[in-house]
């Protein structure tokens, strides 16, 4: 049996064919492209904060300059040239890693605030028969028995409050936390948005811990019954490493390597090009055909011909009315102990039908009576 996680867990909801490359079926590496210039970010600042601590749980001091330094050899390490850069430029992504910690090192220096547990702490906990593995960014307490779990992110969106108070992650990570300490009496769950210099709080009770216990365990059994694991397009496909092999994006990612020329000689863009055309011609020919018929009908109705004449073939107008009853009329004709005999018939018999009944229960019934009308316009002979 797998062992779960949030990310796990994520990449399916986001994907579900990214979730098979990746935990199930895992694709020729040399297909794949490298690491997403935000995921170097992520991994580069975390890195850089968790030496940060590191140094101050031993006492250390550690300087704003000191702080830069960690970051530049953590992104040098983490940083490729096949990174996928989709927005500005690597050294862009670079610089906004050294301003969020340059802000992070003014609002928090000297860093005792609290009392550091834990560093990336790995946490597992048990969801039933499953068990869920994550890592905490950082476990501080406060007073003995209060715990914050800490999470830093780097991304340039800021959510609502509502979603940080329905997010699964940290919650999560309550539920474990609350399984390894047995002496814990509260839990702040903190995001350090650090884009923004901002921190984020929320909390959970444990009726809701019960429910998101529940509902994780229903998404774990979801992705167990998964067999299609179809690609799902949405903004995030622009990050994705697996690009050049997803039915939704290899073709456009393969174009980009194209000069013109061999671009509209590839037979894809050709083939698209064709139906294409051939859509927007037959758009076109239906808001002319509609535009035909509804002048055709009209010129019916004003001179009273149903029938019109053209060059090589003519137009029949025709018009129907159909009768239609509310279900409500089933409910009358029962109580009045004839619905076994209307039942038989069909919608125009009924409508017919009505002129024989007593006109109490008559003028009921056509008060339920739905008139529609239709007009057909054909092609045939002359």
């Amino acid at each position: 049996m797998p062992t779960w996680s949030h990310s796990r867990l994520a990449a399916f909801e986001s994907c579900p064919l990214k979730y098979y490359y990746t935990y199930v079926e895992k694709p020729d590496l040399e297909e794949v492209l490298g690491d997403n210039i935000a995921l170097v970010l992520g991994r580069s600042v975390h890195e850089a904060l968790e030496e940060l601590y590191k140094r101050v749980s031993a006492t250390e001091t550690v300087s704003k300059k000191d702080l830069a330094e960690i970051y530049e050899r953590a992104w040098a390490e983490n940083y490729s040239d096949d990174a996928i850069v989709p927005q500005y430029d690597a050294m862009t992504w670079k610089s906004m890693g050294e301003k969020q910690l340059s802000d992070y090192f003014k609002s928090y220096s000297p860093f005792d605030q609290e009392r550091t547990i834990a560093l990336e702490r790995m946490i597992r906990l048990k969801l039933g028969k499953y068990t869920l593995i994550g890592y905490i960014d950082r476990i501080s307490e406060s007073v003995p028995g209060h715990y914050q779990i800490r999470d830093y992110k780097t991304n340039k969106y800021l959510q609502t409050q509502e979603k940080f108070d329905n997010d699964r992650q940290l919650a999560l990570y309550e539920i474990g936390l609350r399984q390894m300490f047995k002496d814990v009496k509260s839990v702040d769950l903190i995001w350090h948005m650090l884009h923004f210099n901002k921190e984020v709080k929320s909390k959970r009770t444990p009726l809701q811990l019960a429910q998101l216990k529940m509902e994780t365990i229903g998404k774990i059994r979801e992705i167990e019954r998964e067999e299609d694991y179809l690609p799902k397009e949405s903004r995030l496909c622009e990050w994705c490493s697996f690009q050049d092999i997803c039915p939704k994006k290899k073709h456009e990612r393969s174009l980009g390597k194209l000069k013109p020329k061999q671009f509209r000689k590839d037979e894809g863009v050709k083939l698209a090009n064709k139906f294409i055309q051939t859509k927007l011609k037959m758009n076109e020919w239906g808001i002319k055909n509609a535009e035909a018929r509804k002048d055709i009908m009209a010129y019916s109705k004003q001179h009273n011909e149903t029938k019109l004449i053209g060059s090589s073939a003519a137009i029949s107008i025709s018009s129907m009315r159909r009768v239609s009853f509310d279900p409500k009329a089933e409910k009358i004709l029962k109580k009045a102990g004839l619905w076994d005999e209307f039942s038989k018939l069909d919608t125009s018999a009924l409508n017919k039908a009505l002129k024989g009944l007593e006109p109490k229960i008559r003028k009921r019934l056509e008060k339920l009576e739905k008139v529609t009308e239709t007009t057909m316009v054909r092609v045939g002979k002359k």
